[in-house]
């Protein structure tokens, strides 16, 4: 529930799987349609699972080449779903059962790096910059209400 797209697709690309961007697909998806877009399960999962996500599947290097754009994403996520939205009991609540679960979680990323085959240049290149401006509009639209059901 929640990332489980971004987990498969990235983890199909560490295993080498090719993806192909096809502009004249269109796919309909209800995001969040059946728990509520700031439900507490939303919350919570899209806050668990974003760590999680980044612990299983993204390699030491680059991780760490990172870093700072995802210290500044958790921030985000701090201000966005603790302060503004007044969350701190759920966002502290995922955060720390991401913690508890570390161990379970080096194991699965054990297995997912052992399947590694793409190069870690290829995985940046991928990964959308937080500067992008568009990226950055979207998410500036949400935290200030525009667009929030």
């Amino acid at each position: 529930m929640l990332h489980e797209d971004t987990d498969l697709n990235l983890r199909a690309q560490l295993a080498g799987w090719k993806v192909f961007y096809v502009p004249s697909a269109i796919v309909f998806h209800k995001v969040r349609s059946s728990i509520g877009d700031m439900s507490d399960l939303a919350v919570y999962y899209t806050l668990r699972n974003s760590e999680l996500v980044r612990l299983k599947n993204v390699p030491a290097l680059l991780f760490f080449r990172c870093l700072p754009v995802f210290i500044i994403g958790m921030i985000a996520d701090f201000l966005f779903f603790a302060v503004r939205y007044r969350r701190l009991k759920l966002y502290i609540q995922a955060k720390s059962d991401v913690l508890k679960n570390l161990r379970l979680i080096g194991g699965s990323r054990n297995i997912i790096m052992k399947l590694k085959k793409a190069d870690i240049s290829y995985l940046h290149r991928m990964m959308t910059p937080v500067w992008n401006r568009e990226l950055f509009r979207k998410k500036a639209g949400k935290f200030f209400g525009e667009g929030m059901k």
